[in-house]
């Protein structure tokens, strides 16, 4: 999750702001949230695909996160945010035993 983020500054304008949340769950585990201000995306999904790229990018940065978050037991979303811009959001389950 955070290599997505660094890899995200070239595609947002100067002076664009994020917040990052970070929740931990009760019995383990936590969701990572990373909000902008930028110009988001028109279709948050198809962004994790490998190779799609907005700007000329290998795209390959997002789809090796979500793989992760998948092998991890968790998750990687994107959508609009509350803030214009865009959520990215890595949900992780507890540790397996």
């Amino acid at each position: 999750m955070i290599s997505t983020w660094p890899a995200g500054r070239p595609h947002t304008p100067d002076g664009t702001a994020f917040a990052v949340h970070l929740n931990p769950r009760d019995g383990g585990g936590g969701r990572l949230v990373v909000s902008d201000t930028g110009p988001g995306l028109p279709d948050g999904t198809a962004i994790l695909r490998r190779g799609v790229s907005g700007a000329g990018s290998t795209g390959l940065g997002l789809d090796i996160a979500r793989r992760g978050a998948q092998q991890a037991g968790g998750r990687l979303t994107l959508s609009r945010s509350d803030r214009g811009g865009l959520d990215v959001v890595l949900e992780l389950g507890p540790p397996s035993p």
